[in-house]
């Protein structure tokens, strides 16, 4: 046996013994202190990771508890929404099957319109107004679509729908969803391709019309025409006759007010401006002398030839003819003029050289043997003094005409229209649109079988003499897309309603009562689904809460500490630390005995 006293390996391992214990009973106690046996991942590593995975499975099933909780709050605003427009519905088909009775008069359905109506603007109300934390949950568009988490995994949803529903659905009316200005009616349009065709030649206007005035008296022996035109000659325009001679003005000019005489007729010009190829005309005719005529009818054999003898002068003041018939009446043969009145004679009668006078021609029928039907004509021709007057305009023809053909297609948006002059340019002849650009030909020019081309259409010029102040315009249509045909609307607000339901008459309520049916049918649909919803929901809540349970008491087996055991430990490890510092109080003393060696 041998003694040291620089250690004191008793005293070491008893102290060591106490630590251990007083470390034991700290945990234990500790664990009495929180309920739970694993405070941290050093107190058991393996059940601390089981248990935050059970934790956290448990507490998002109760927060998928709760989001079922929200949803059936969500679908119970929905149906009650539809239960107040369900009430509705029904007071609006009490009031259409009142309105489908014959007794109610022209007030009477009006009062109940505006009473539908204003119930129609009711469920509207109800309807775009059901919403659940800013969720709508009907809609004219379409269905609302709705997703519940229902579990603690990703995968843990439930998808519902809520059916389309608004007053349009309903065919209770409609919504404007925006505002509208009014729209007035139009027809169908169809389908047209586009088109160019050449514009109508629209003639140039009389250049002297109002500008020549005629005088004095013609005195020519026949009747005669007159030819005028202005001419260029030798860069000078002069106005030249038929025959090419320039015209000798008596005073004044071509553009200064010019007079001139031919054959007794004054011609004075007065604000005329002068442009080459401007041509008037000066109809003369010479005066006549009264005469007169008579013809036998042919029909009757001319049977009153060479027996009729005119004298006297002709004193009406317009030709005429004058026809006379033999006529049987009442067995007397009579001669009658055209309005069937007997002629009065001078002298004589019908079968006796009688003589009878119309306006001044003495008329005298000898050797004649009356014959029924016979007739004769008896033409005047009045007095006329010489006249002249301005001919008659001759307007020029299209100088274009059969010369231009048109090909491509047009390819503008709009109508347009398109015109083309010649201009004289620095000598030169050139083809000038309306803005006074010269026109580009793809090939060709102007005087050669030119082509060019103006938004798609081609132009092709062929067999043309260019002249001054010719021109010509082209239509272009543009295509247009097929419409239908579109009804008057009234100016609408957003949010503005209008009905469509009709209780004028017995035939409207009778549609109305068919619409609300089935408004009815589909709001019922609509509570049905909410309804099979709820109930989804109701046991997807209890199979939840089962699970949940079950969860934590798993997770209380493996984190909770058991108050019996932990007491019964810490009772155990008191006894140990108490018997534990004595011995290490007896190890301390030990090393004393050492001292007795001395």
């Amino acid at each position: 046996m041998s003694f040291r006293i620089n250690t004191n390996t008793q005293a070491a391992l008893a102290l060591s013994s106490l630590n251990k214990t007083s470390d034991e009973i700290g945990a234990r106690q500790l664990r009495l202190a929180t309920g739970s046996r694993i405070s941290s991942a050093a107190d058991d590593s393996a059940g601390f990771t089981i248990s935050n995975k059970l934790t956290a499975k448990t507490r998002g099933q109760a927060q998928a508890l709760s989001n079922i909780g929200d949803a059936k709050s969500m679908l119970t605003v929905a149906e009650g929404s539809l239960g107040t427009a369900m009430d509705i519905l029904q007071t609006i088909k009490e009031k259409a099957i009142q309105a489908g009775n014959s007794s109610m008069g022209a007030e009477e359905r009006t009062a109940l319109q505006s009473q539908v109506d204003e119930l129609s603007k009711e469920v509207n109300d109800i309807l775009s107004g059901a919403e659940f934390n800013g969720t709508k949950l009907f809609s004219d568009e379409g269905e609302t679509s709705l997703s519940f988490q229902v579990g603690d995994s990703a995968g843990d949803t439930f998808g519902a729908s809520i059916a389309k529903l608004g007053v349009s659905t309903l065919g209770l009316g409609t919504v404007a969803a925006a505002d509208a200005d009014a729209v007035e009616a139009s027809d169908a349009v169809e389908a047209a391709d586009a088109t160019a065709t050449l514009g109508a030649y629209e003639a140039p206007a009389d250049p002297f019309e109002g500008k020549v005035t005629l005088g004095g008296a013609y005195t020519g022996g026949s009747d005669k025409s007159y030819s005028f035109t202005v001419t260029d000659n030798g860069g000078a325009l002069e106005l030249q006759d038929g025959d090419g001679a320039a015209v000798t003005f008596t005073s004044g000019s071509l553009a200064d007010g010019g007079t001139f005489t031919v054959d007794g007729v004054e011609v004075t010009l007065a604000g005329y401006t002068a442009n080459e190829g401007d041509a008037f005309s000066v109809d003369a005719k010479a005066a006549v002398a009264a005469s007169q005529s008579v013809t036998a009818g042919a029909d009757t054999g001319e049977a009153f030839e060479s027996k009729l003898t005119l004298g006297g002068t002709y004193t009406g003041t317009e030709d005429a003819d004058y026809a006379f018939t033999v006529v049987d009446n009442n067995g007397t043969l009579e001669l009658q003029d055209a309005d069937g009145a007997a002629v009065t004679f001078d002298s004589g009668d019908l079968a006796n050289g009688g003589v009878f006078t119309v306006d001044g021609i003495s008329v005298t029928i000898a050797g004649y043997t009356p014959a029924e039907d016979d007739t004769f004509t008896v033409s005047g021709v009045a007095a006329k003094d010489a006249s002249a007057e301005i001919g008659e305009y001759v307007a020029p023809t299209d100088p274009f005409d059969g010369k231009l053909t048109l090909g491509g297609a047009y390819t503008g948006t709009e109508d347009a229209s398109y015109s083309f002059s010649i201009v004289d340019n620095e000598g030169t002849l050139e083809l000038q649109d309306a803005d006074g650009a010269a026109v580009t030909f793809d090939s060709g020019t102007l005087a050669d079988g030119g082509t060019f081309t103006v938004d798609g259409v081609t132009v092709t010029l062929a067999g043309y003499t260019a002249s001054e102040g010719d021109s010509f315009s082209i239509d272009a249509t543009a295509a247009i897309e097929a419409k239908e045909a579109v009804e008057a609307q009234d100016a609408v607000e957003a949010g503005d309603f209008t009905s469509a339901i009709d209780l004028s008459d017995d035939e409207g309520a009778t549609a109305a009562i068919s619409a609300i049916d089935a408004a009815i049918k589909k709001v019922n649909t609509a509570a049905q689904g909410l309804g099979n919803v709820q109930n989804r929901l109701d046991f997807k809540s209890q199979s939840l809460e089962t699970s949940k349970t079950n969860y934590e008491a798993a997770n209380s087996r493996i984190s909770d500490a058991d108050f019996a055991k932990e007491q019964m430990e810490i009772v155990k490890l008191q006894i140990l630390q108490q018997t534990g510092s004595a011995m290490f109080a007896q190890s301390n003393a030990s090393g004393q005995s050492v001292l007795s060696f001395f």
